[in-house]
């Protein structure tokens, strides 16, 4: 995991503070650049869920977003199971 967080951060898109109640920690956070890829990003989604609900409909669309967490839900409890 560490290495991941490196390889972002040397990005620009994660930072590193300390934490205030631990001195040996520090608090891995999103960077402004990576504030604008994550609102960005959040956008495009937006505008493909639009896309997606004029083609099948609102409802449709509703449906399809609570079955896809339901079985994001399954998929976490069966990880944790592990």
């Amino acid at each position: 995991m560490s290495e991941l967080v490196n390889y972002v951060e040397a990005r620009g898109y994660l930072e590193r503070v300390p934490d205030p109640q631990d001195r040996r920690a520090s608090i891995v956070r999103l960077s402004a650049r990576g504030e604008a890829l994550n609102q960005a990003a959040r956008e495009i989604l937006q505008e493909i869920e639009e896309e997606w609900a004029k083609e099948i409909g609102w409802e449709q669309m509703s449906a399809l977003k609570q079955g896809l967490n339901a079985l994001v839900n399954i998929l976490e409890k069966e990880k944790s199971k592990s």
